[in-house]
């Protein structure tokens, strides 16, 4: 089970770079591409990595709440 866990715990830390890597593209970007289509498109994405980020947190919290049992 712990092998497991140190998957996930890598899995989670690729999500986490992902999300940063997302946030410095959309700040970079000028004013008006953040008023587009696209930078709702974008963000949307990013809005869903950060909830499977999230998501991914709770069964890693969980299962390291079940590996100490």
């Amino acid at each position: 089970m712990k092998s497991q866990l140190n998957k996930l715990r890598k899995i989670r830390d690729k999500f986490v770079n992902k999300f940063k890597e997302r946030n410095q593209i959309f700040l970079n970007r000028t004013a008006h591409w953040k008023e587009s289509d696209n930078a709702v498109e974008f963000e949307n994405k990013t809005y869903e990595l950060e909830s499977a980020l999230n998501d991914l947190n709770t069964v890693i919290d969980s299962l390291e709440n079940y590996v100490a049992m």
